[in-house]
């Protein structure tokens, strides 16, 4: 048995494949398809339907939408800010800051205001308005003032350990300080 390898292309037109190493004579192959979607068949065809990107918003979202808007025009005026002059880190810091608004905005909302639904809360987590993981820190005990999610992974820290801004402000030895990812000042639960 010898295999041929050829592109789909070939089987819509009926064209003439020759493998003159593979084969010692020339192939033709025709296109194995049902009768209604053959090329051949004058049968009428319906159009698929087109998928809109329509999105169905809660209950509750003209209260929490104008708040959204604007913090997600800050975002992409920040994006788009120039950052001449600043560490390669520091052009990122405006950025992981309104990440933090955002996701505290709806946070508090939900949990500590109780002014918008389970249904609400979940979609904007599910469209992207704030950061799931960083939400499920904020409920566990020490995380609850928790900045954004690098400053606690050991791996991006020296010796192992999490970043500067988690040292509570009595135990610090220097008094001013900055993380170096997100800008943070200090986001451990006892200051």
């Amino acid at each position: 048995m010898v295999w041929c390898f050829y592109s789909p292309s070939f089987l819509l037109d009926g064209s003439t494949i020759t493998a003159a190493l593979l084969l010692p004579f020339p192939v033709t192959f025709f296109p194995l398809l049902p009768a209604n979607l053959s090329p051949f068949s004058n049968r009428s065809q319906k159009m698929p339907k087109v998928k809109t990107n329509r999105v169905k918003y809660p209950e509750g979202w003209e209260l929490v939408e104008p708040t959204l808007n604007e913090l997600q025009a800050k975002m992409r005026e920040a994006e788009n800010d120039p950052h001449d002059g600043k560490r390669k880190c520091e052009a990122l810091w405006p950025i992981f800051k309104i990440a933090h608004q955002k996701s505290r905005y709806i946070f508090d909302l939900y949990y500590r205001r109780k002014e918008i639904s389970a249904e609400l809360y979940e979609f904007c987590l599910d469209q992207g308005y704030a950061d799931r993981n960083l939400m499920a820190k904020w409920k566990k005990p020490g995380y609850e003032r928790l900045c954004c999610l690098r400053c606690i992974q050991p791996r991006d820290h020296n010796f192992q350990t999490t970043c500067v801004c988690r040292v509570p402000k009595h135990l610090r030895e220097e008094k001013v300080i900055e993380c170096v990812h997100c800008g943070c000042k200090g986001c451990a639960s006892g200051d």
